[in-house]
């Protein structure tokens, strides 16, 4: 067993070495080619247009860490459980299981609070279109208007808002800087807006009623998704109550029945019944999180 268990253990840090580095082992002799490899790929992530992977997302999500970091600590985290599973539960199967799951989580947790922030930036789009359409209508100034509406709208829009008028202030083209800001807000909705007024002041149309009509159109679409937000709450509530009730049952177990908790530390059906358990969760809880057809509207 403890030869095993070290096996496990070694294949699970490995593949955590392997993508920490992201290195070619062919080219790994090539310093010059991999420093290049590694900035363009930190890179990626600081630019409109980058690759919305993890790196991407913590960007957007204001925290000022690299991939690299943001993964040594999610392998540190990983790695002290497998040791406590193996050192305090004698369990190399969930020792391994704890690292890989716990890695996953991690990933599934940023691309879960992202969500969150898109779906903010949803709620805030259709009145800050509104607004921008009035003030638009009064004003004539697109720019104007868009320096209007980002003080009277909340975070993380409002940034956002702001950087485009920075950004013009500095000398970038308008068009350019409202592309630029589609990119970084990853809304469709917005996209639609800055691809409407493109081609409004390319064909010389009413620009201020395109933007009324995209707000409107975003009503009509965040309605719909409020709807089914309802119908589906109750199965949320039933889902999340599973992940509690399991791990508290397992917790029960193992702190008033000594025979079971002999049979879970010391047999090997045990060892399986504990790394299904922590499987399951995370199944569970994967399911749960992951974007579904709501969140599609």
């Amino acid at each position: 067993m403890p030869v095993i268990a070290c096996a496990l253990m070694a294949i699970a840090f490995l593949a955590w070495y392997v993508a920490l580095k992201k290195e070619n082992p062919v080219a790994s002799g090539v310093r010059g080619l991999l420093a290049r490899a590694e900035a363009e790929s930190e890179a990626i992530f600081l630019i409109p247009g980058g690759k919305k992977d993890t790196g991407w997302k913590l960007h957007r999500l204001g925290v000022k860490i690299g991939y690299r970091t943001f993964l040594l600590l999610a392998g540190t985290a990983g790695a002290f459980l497998a040791v406590v599973s193996l050192v305090a539960l004698k369990n190399p199967f969930l020792a391994v299981v704890s690292f890989v799951l716990t890695l996953a989580f991690a990933h599934g947790q940023v691309d879960v609070l992202y969500r969150k922030r898109k779906a903010v930036i949803d709620e805030q789009a259709e009145v800050a279109l509104q607004m921008l359409a009035g003030l638009y209508q009064v004003t004539g100034d697109l720019v104007d208007s868009l320096k209007k509406v980002s003080q009277g709208t909340a975070s993380p829009l409002k940034e956002e808002l702001q950087q485009v008028v920075a950004e013009y202030n500095a000398g970038k083209d308008l068009g350019t800087a409202l592309k630029d800001f589609a990119e970084r807000a990853d809304n469709r909705d917005i996209e639609l807006f800055v691809q409407g007024v493109s081609l409004s002041e390319h064909y010389g149309t009413d620009t201020s009623q395109v933007i009324k009509h995209i707000a409107e159109t975003i009503r009509n679409r965040l309605l719909l998704r409020d709807e089914l937000k309802a119908e589906t709450r109750g199965q949320s509530m039933t889902i999340n109550l599973f992940l509690l009730l399991v791990p508290l049952a397992a917790a029960g177990i193992w702190i008033f029945s000594p025979t079971s908790r002999e049979v879970l530390m010391n047999s090997l059906a045990g060892k399986v019944v504990l790394t299904a358990v922590a499987v399951v969760e995370y199944v569970a809880w994967y399911l749960t999180r992951r974007k579904g057809v709501v969140e599609e509207l």
